[in-house]
């Protein structure tokens, strides 16, 4: 698989720097490349062989650039800021963190927005985005206190704004 993904598989110019359209399909087809990546240092990091892990994370970041293709809990991005953790990359682990915790805030302002007559009807997405901003803080848990801090500060009070509208959510720290 290392040699596939950092020899033999050619992007099609998405590291061009060129403002680029790119629709459902190719975004999506852009997200299971970079969990290929994801999943390929992390089992070389498991394996021991961290310089390679690093190699094809920088090489992910580099191929599949975050402002083109966005930071997504779908596409393996936590697991990315799992290994960047672990090999010691704090601000790049940082970074993919505070960029899925902002989105997921995005998404759950607005569904708060909404107000109490619509907020049961978007109980599962809102609990998808809480849980995903509580996977962000256990992650955070094994490199930065203050940034565990900061994520459950913003999930407590997003809970507490979503309980007040009649929506259900529990987390634990």
């Amino acid at each position: 698989m290392y040699d596939n993904l950092m020899h033999k598989y050619k992007f099609g110019g998405l590291d061009s720097g060129k403002d680029l359209y790119l629709d459902e399909t190719i975004m999506r087809m852009c997200w299971t490349h970079r969990r290929l990546y994801a999943l390929l240092a992390q089992q070389l990091y498991f394996d021991g062989e961290n310089d390679k892990a690093k190699e094809v994370l920088l090489y992910a970041d580099k191929h599949i650039p975050a402002p083109l293709v966005p930071i997504s809990y779908h596409s393996g991005s936590l697991d990315e800021a799992r290994i960047y953790a672990a090999l010691g990359m704090k601000k790049q682990a940082s970074d993919i963190i505070n960029s899925m915790v902002e989105n997921s805030q995005q998404y759950l302002r607005w569904y708060i927005s909404l107000g109490q007559s619509q907020i049961l009807d978007n109980q599962r997405e809102c609990n998808i985005h809480f849980y995903i901003i509580q996977q962000c803080a256990e992650t955070a848990k094994s490199f930065s206190k203050p940034l565990t801090e900061k994520i459950y500060n913003i999930l407590s009070n997003y809970s507490s704004a979503y309980e007040s509208l009649g929506g259900s959510f529990s987390y634990s720290d």
